[in-house]
């Protein structure tokens, strides 16, 4: 993990990761099991269910070039956006087609189920259950909250289940479409 950190932060090209790795497993005995390629890396972290899927996007977010479109139509084949009619790829100078944009999708499945494999996360997890209450006035915990007593009175068959994970979205600052003219409002 701190490799690929490192490789993002310092923006090292894959051969200089390589070189560091057979570098690093040079100095190490005969029989470590430090992975000596970028590539064997990252095949261990997809192995942690880490992954991430590219989707090709359009330059003025128009359109994901993934899945169908209301009429049926495959955006994931086209080269050019349907709204903007702008490209979809760029020419590198090599002569190769790159995308304009892409984004990451980071399947939450994969995560949440990994968060459950440790015992001491999976009990972090189940900790809004498990706890004490001293005081129901004093909000310790999101679980304290108004808005979860709520989910909990709406749907108690999620709610008996302390394993299920309430997701919250927090969106302090966030303009979408840079309408506001303040960044934050009171």
């Amino acid at each position: 993990m701190d490799v690929m950190r490192i490789k993002v932060e310092t923006k090292s090209t894959v051969k200089a990761v390589d070189e560091y790795l057979q570098y690093t497993a040079s100095m190490l005995p005969n029989g470590h099991r430090l992975p000596t390629t970028h590539r064997k890396v990252r095949c261990i972290l997809k192995d942690l269910g880490l992954s991430y899927i590219k989707i090709h996007a359009c330059r003025y977010d128009c359109v994901l070039f993934w899945g169908k479109d209301p009429e049926g139509n495959d955006l994931g084949g086209l080269h050019a956006c349907p709204v903007c009619h702008t490209d979809r790829y760029k020419l590198t100078p090599a002569g190769n087609r790159k995308p304009v944009k892409v984004l990451r999708y980071f399947p939450l499945t994969d995560r949440l189920e990994r968060l459950y494999m440790s015992s001491h996360t999976a009990e972090a997890m189940r900790w809004h259950a498990d706890r004490e209450l001293h005081d129901e006035d004093t909000l310790i915990h999101p679980a304290d909250g108004e808005a979860w007593k709520h989910i909990d009175r709406e749907f108690p068959h999620f709610a008996s289940e302390v394993r299920n994970v309430r997701l919250g979205l927090s969106s302090d600052g966030f303009n979408p479409f840079g309408n506001m003219s303040q960044q934050y409002s009171i």
